[in-house]
């Protein structure tokens, strides 16, 4: 998700360099199916994705779970899976609340956000 970039990425980045300062480190933003083209092709080294990606010599590790709340007038209640969405209508969650989960996994975990918070944005 390239928006991901611009919400987490920065202070990520900030964070890592000022623990290895002597790495060199190029940044970019793609799509999870570039990511994964770029990885089978040893041109990155590492990415950061919103799904797992089970493909080739890929290992993935969950660093966070991320609720999602789906809203649509066709919705019919139960639980929708994320590839029955369309993705033209898909509008993702806002960079603070997905920065402020991945920074504190446990947090999700741990204590998980009410219906309330997740319509005021908490």
């Amino acid at each position: 998700m390239p928006s991901l970039g611009l919400s987490l990425v920065p202070e990520m980045v900030t964070d890592f360099y000022q623990q290895n300062a002597n790495l060199v480190m190029t940044l970019t933003t793609e799509h999870t199916e570039t990511l994964v083209k770029k990885l089978d092709l040893r041109e990155i080294d590492l990415a950061l994705t919103l799904q797992p990606v089970q493909q080739g010599e890929i290992v993935t590790t969950t660093i966070a779970e991320v609720p999602l709340v789906y809203i649509d007038r066709d919705y019919r209640q139960g639980v929708v899976a994320i590839d029955e969405i369309d993705q033209q209508r898909w509008i993702s969650p806002g960079p603070h609340s997905l920065s402020v989960a991945i920074a504190t996994p446990s947090r999700l975990l741990d204590d998980p956000p009410q219906r309330s918070d997740l319509l005021h944005g908490n």
